[in-house]
Order: C-alpha cells, then structure tokens, then sequence
C-alpha cells in the first residue's frame, strides 16, 4: 500500500471521530449503561467500549471485573457516585459516532491521524531519490 492510499483511508477512518475533554461534573452513567454528557454539537448517550469502560474504571477507582457483572442500574448507581466522588477531575474522551472508544486523563494530547503519512512520505521519497 502507499502513502496516498494511507492517507486516504486514515481520511475516511476519521470521519464523525471526535474528542473532548470533560469535566467530571459534566458526566453521568446512564441507567443502561450509556456515558451522557454534551458532546459540543448536542448532549446524549454515548456508548462505551470494553477498553473505555475498562479506563473509565480505572479513572473511577472501581474494580472492572467486579463493574462488568453488574447490572446496568447498579453501573450507573456505582460511576456515578465515583464520578461525584472525584468530581475535580476532568477527563479526554475520544469516539466515533455514538460510541466512546477511549476514556482517558484530561492530560492526554490527541494527535491528529492525518499528519502520520507526511513525514514517513517524504523520507520514502528522499530514499528513492539517493
């Protein structure tokens, strides 16, 4: 595959991706388990991933063997008290769509796909040319 190819399908690939970063006041477990905050462009319910929901236990302090055999109301009950309990904290999150695929410190710096092409491009072409 070459480098334009790359770099078309990182295109496609991001496309309705996003990332925020939230404060933890802004956030609630829903009672079916859906992460709700406003996504800048409108609020909802954001599915998590099993790495998101892993991380966002991490964050929370909460035992992710023990979440995952909880039903979805006791999730919620559970996040969201940890959620308050460390209500300073923000959070980045990153999706796609209506799906939450990282839940991460407010520290994280998200790196644009885009960009990872362009420099590994042009040292192919530079060795081409010597």
């Amino acid at each position: 595959m070459d480098w334009k190819t790359v770099a078309e399908k990182i295109i496609q690939d991001d496309q309705n991706k996003w990332d925020r970063k939230v404060a933890g006041r802004e956030l609630r477990v829903s009672e079916i388990g859906a992460l709700e905050f406003d996504n800048g462009n409108r609020a909802g319910a954001f599915s998590l991933s099993e790495v998101a929901t892993s991380q966002m236990c991490q964050k929370l302090e909460i035992p992710v063997k023990y979440y995952r055999r909880l039903p979805d109301e006791m999730k919620a009950t559970v996040a969201n008290f940890d959620i308050g309990r460390l209500n300073g904290n923000s959070y980045f999150l990153s999706g796609k769509g209506d799906w939450i695929h990282a839940f991460l410190s407010a520290e994280y710096v998200a790196y644009n796909n885009s960009e990872i092409p362009r420099p590994r491009r042009a040292c192919s072409e530079t060795a081409r040319s010597l």
